[in-house]
């Protein structure tokens, strides 16, 4: 089991353009308590701090894209700690310095927790109303075995039911992850065959071809 497990943070880190965006938007919000129901007044407020906001993100549509993403407004990173100790072994903040199996790994981890926090998988992932299937294509190709077998020891530890697409030279990969098989043979000029068997009968067939 590893020894170690990622947690995800954002933390906000707002630009002066979004500081600047936060301050106009809280002008523009009356206070409810102290707000007097006179027209002028009320007239007055919009004159002085809503048509300000308006009129900018009306004219200045550079900025209003950047302040209106709020994806912009945090850092987003991970942090990895040990199991055992709860210290920090590792931050992540950008992949530059990774290889391309720790790049690999690290998008794995990442994106089977924001998985299973999105669709509210819990601890023994068997939620009967959380998401189960995931289809993975062909992304074993520019890997070594050990990263792609990692990717499928995440899938199974959070009980996801998979569609792996993959050349037939990487179905060692997956064999011990997958209880069926579709087999696409291509024959020249004739279109191509589909195959449809179990995986114990795959691997089988491809004893049997071997030893031939």
């Amino acid at each position: 089991l590893p020894r170690t497990y990622i947690q995800l943070v954002a933390r906000k880190q707002l630009n002066p353009d979004q500081r600047a965006f936060k301050t106009l938007l809280a002008k523009a919000l009356p206070n409810a308590v102290s707000f007097d129901s006179d027209i002028e007044e009320k007239r007055l407020h919009f004159e002085n701090n809503i048509r300000p906001l308006i009129d900018k993100m009306d004219n200045q549509l550079e900025w209003r894209k950047k302040v209106m993403d709020v994806r912009s407004w945090f850092k987003y990173f991970a942090e990895e700690y040990f199991k055992e100790s709860g210290e920090k072994m590792k931050s992540y903040e950008s992949m530059g310095k990774l290889s391309g199996g720790e790049k690999a790994q690290l998008t794995y981890t990442i994106l089977g927790s924001a998985i299973a926090y999105q669709f509210g998988m819990n601890k023994d992932g068997r939620h009967p109303q959380s998401f189960r299937f995931i289809a993975i294509d062909e992304s074993f190709s520019n890997q070594d075995d050990e990263k792609a077998r990692y990717l499928m020891n995440l899938c199974k530890q959070l009980n996801l039911q998979l569609l792996v697409v993959t050349p037939s030279d990487k179905i060692n990969v997956v064999q011990d992850y997958i209880s069926y098989v579709h087999l696409v043979e291509r024959r020249d000029n004739k279109g191509s065959w589909l195959y449809d068997m179990p995986i114990l009968q795959f691997l089988e067939k491809k004893a049997e071809f071997s030893a031939s």
